[in-house]
């Protein structure tokens, strides 16, 4: 999938460091739940549109409008050349810690910029736009989505129980002339992003230190951060009864 993406010969376009003032799993959970994201990511909302059926209540009826998008998407328009055969029809599922799955920005996107036009070459091997992501991640601390002309790489680096650096790197083909990467329109959406999650997790911080904090339940739609705490817990009780990461499915 990097290869074929180009990734090993790609060049770093844009790079920013969102200094967050929240402990690292309060910023993992937000990063990988959409529960909060209509009231809150309105630009992010109006590009992507699985969306639509993560972050409002599940019915079939949204379910089945979203699969039967993604399947025509992959039968009509997708790269059958790309060796990413996965498609995510439904990215409330997972499966592994370590994954990589492919499906489409939706809305006749080309790419992530505000107006879904091209903002830089294509990549790799790639020969066409189709307007397809592929999604790679390796809980909890690497996400990486690859476009047709740009991937972007998340890291999230735990500084002290209180601050964690969110670092975003946006990748581009190494080939392409500086005048052929249009940085601002590129770096749009996980940059108003990452400010607004940036604002919502030190307000979320702040609550939590609070002496009047209390957790709640989980909603039905956070099923990735019950999954991520649960994993958590495990890990940490089996580090102190001294299991090991083989016995606990690491």
């Amino acid at each position: 999938m990097l290869r074929y993406y180009g990734i090993p010969e790609a060049r770093i376009a844009a790079r920013r460091s969102y200094l967050t003032h929240g402990n690292w799993k309060l910023v993992i959970e937000n990063f990988i739940e959409c529960y909060h994201c209509i009231p809150c990511h309105p630009e992010f909302c109006s590009v992507m549109k699985f969306v639509d059926v993560i972050a409002r209540k599940p019915t079939p009826e949204l379910a089945e409008r979203w699969q039967q998008a993604v399947e025509h998407w992959f039968q009509e328009e997708a790269d059958p050349d790309c060796p990413v055969k996965q498609v995510q029809a439904n990215p409330l599922e997972q499966v592994s810690y370590v994954d990589v799955m492919r499906g489409p920005i939706g809305g006749h996107y080309q790419t992530q910029s505000q107006d879904g036009r091209p903002i830089a070459p294509l990549l790799g091997k790639q020969r066409r736009f189709d307007g397809g992501t592929c999604g790679f991640r390796q809980e909890p601390f690497i996400y990486f989505t690859a476009l047709n002309d740009h991937a972007v790489m998340f890291q999230f680096l735990p500084i002290d129980a209180d601050s964690t650096d969110v670092i975003i790197s946006w990748l581009v083909n190494g080939g392409a002339r500086e005048d052929e990467v249009e940085v601002d329109r590129m770096v749009w959406l996980w940059d108003v992003t990452t400010k607004q999650d940036k604002a919502l997790i030190e307000r979320n911080a702040a609550g939590v230190r609070s002496l009047s904090y209390s957790p709640g339940p989980y909603s039905t739609l956070e099923s990735w951060p019950t999954r991520f705490v649960a994993r958590y817990l495990r890990e940490l009780n089996a580090r102190c009864h001294g299991v090991s990461d083989k016995d606990v499915g690491i």
